[in-house]
C-alpha cells in the first residue's frame, strides 16, 4: 500500500493518467488518484467530452477504452464520502474482471456528520479487446458488513466509451466545496494485474 502525503504525488499520478502515451507492458500496475473534495478541476479528468451536466446531480460511472494501447480508463464522478478521515481507491484485475474499490475511513475519534463530494479515476493498462467485467464496491469501512457492491457489468469494449449513472440523487450543499486539505489522509493503492 502506498499513501500519498502530498499534492506533488497527486500531480504526478494525475498527469500520468492523463497523459496516456506509451505502452504497458504485460502485468503492469494500474494507476488510481483520488481528487481532492469538490472533485477534479478539469472535467477531462472524470472522462467527460462535450458539455458536462450538472456535476451535484448525480453520480455517474464514465468508461474509455483504447485498443492501440490496451488501456482501460474509468472515472467515478461525484463519490459521496465522509468530509474527514481517509479515503482510497485500489483497483484490480483478475482476466476479464475488473473490481474497482472506493475506501472511506473515518477518524480514530469517529466519523464526521458531513459528507463531500469526490472523484475517482483509474487507469489499467494490459486490457484486449473483448468483453470486460466491471464491478464498483464501496468499502466505508466503519459499516457492518464490509465492502458494498455499488454497480457491476459487462463494459462493451467495441463501444470504446461509455458511462452509467450509479446514484441519481442530486448531493447537498456542499457538494462544490473545493478543498485540498484533506490529501493528506488520502492514499493510493496500486495492484499487479492477476492473469490467470
Amino acid at each position: 500500500m502506498m499513501w500519498s502525503r502530498n499534492i506533488l504525488g497527486v500531480i504526478v499520478a494525475a498527469s500520468g493518467l492523463l497523459a496516456g502515451v506509451g505502452c504497458d507492458p504485460p502485468g503492469a500496475i494500474p494507476e488510481e488518484i483520488l481528487s481532492e473534495r469538490g472533485g477534479f478541476a478539469e472535467p477531462a479528468q472524470r472522462l467527460v467530452s462535450g458539455q458536462e451536466p450538472d456535476y451535484c446531480s448525480a453520480e455517474i460511472l464514465r468508461w474509455q477504452h483504447d485498443p492501440a494501447t490496451e488501456t482501460l480508463r474509468v472515472a467515478d464522478a461525484r463519490v459521496m464520502l465522509g468530509c474527514c478521515g481517509r479515503r482510497g481507491a485500489r483497483v484490480e484485475r483478475v482476466d476479464s474482471l475488473v473490481e474497482l474499490t472506493e475506501v472511506d475511513a473515518p477518524e480514530e475519534s469517529g466519523r464526521c456528520d458531513t459528507t463531500c463530494a469526490y472523484d475517482v479515476a483509474v487507469a489499467v493498462p494490459s486490457v484486449p479487446p473483448g468483453p470486460v467485467v466491471l464491478r464498483v464496491l464501496r468499502d466505508i469501512t466503519d459499516a457492518q458488513g464490509g465492502p458494498v457492491l455499488v454497480w457491476q457489468g459487462t463494459l462493451p469494449l467495441e463501444d470504446r466509451t461509455g458511462s452509467v449513472i450509479l446514484s441519481d440523487e442530486p448531493a447537498g450543499r456542499g457538494c462544490r466545496d473545493r478543498s485540498t486539505a484533506g490529501l493528506k489522509d488520502t492514499w493510493i493503492t496500486q495492484a499487479p494485474a492477476l492473469d490467470r
